[in-house]
């Protein structure tokens, strides 16, 4: 594990693009450190709705969306997996599940941070060194059972919150990057406290000012 967030780090240092990116990315990167825990014990231990500081978590995803996010809604990852019928097929199941919720994190956050996509041009070398960092760990690849749990956990809301997830973690590493101090801010509690305990989903549909988090 430490290898692997070593030699991501160096990568992140050798491509940054500035003096200034480089401290930044030797400040904050240790936020992401959870990640390569994660790839290293091959799960991703959800809080409990009790555990957890849901005003902060709404906090969180106002800061970084710019969305006027008052409330989160915490759906238990146990219920949301035993309200399926078993006469029901996955794919009815996951259409009912998606009428549930609105816009999801992804959406806000791309609308938001745009620019950054268009401008930086890292993000396939980003991507492409963030994965192969990760798959250096020993073991059997982990990081490959973690996203095999992922998938047969979260069923009818993998890709939803996987790439709520991802989305996130790529715009963080690109703001480090091109020394985006403002990004790196408005992004930071969500990176280093939501998602590490959360799988954020998407507004509530009725309720715009409502987020659908999952939890244990």
């Amino acid at each position: 594990m430490q290898v692997a967030h070593e030699t991501f780090r160096r990568w992140m240092i050798e491509h940054a693009s500035n003096d200034g990116a480089r401290k930044l990315i030797d400040d904050n990167l240790y936020e992401m450190r959870w990640i390569f825990d994660l790839a290293e014990t091959g799960q991703h231990r959800l809080a409990r709705a009790e555990d957890l500081d849901l005003p902060g978590v709404a906090r969180s995803i106002r800061l970084a969306t710019d969305h006027p996010i008052w409330t989160v809604l915490p759906i238990s990852l146990s219920d949301l997996l035993s309200f399926k019928p078993k006469w029901m097929p996955e794919s009815v199941y996951q259409q009912a599940l998606h009428g549930s919720y609105g816009r999801g994190l992804f959406d806000f956050l791309r609308d938001r941070h745009q620019y950054a996509r268009r401008e930086r041009g890292l993000t396939e070398p980003l991507l492409r060194m963030f994965s192969e960092t990760l798959r250096t760990l020993e073991a059997g690849s982990p990081w490959n059972r973690y996203w095999g749990w992922l998938r047969t956990l979260l069923g009818p809301v993998e890709n939803v919150a996987s790439g709520n997830y991802w989305y996130a973690l790529r715009l963080f590493c690109e703001a480090l990057l091109s020394d985006d101090r403002l990004m790196v801010g408005e992004l930071s509690p969500l990176i280093s406290k939501t998602l590490r305990r959360t799988m954020p989903l998407g507004q509530k549909r009725d309720e715009p000012d409502v987020f659908l988090v999952l939890t244990a």
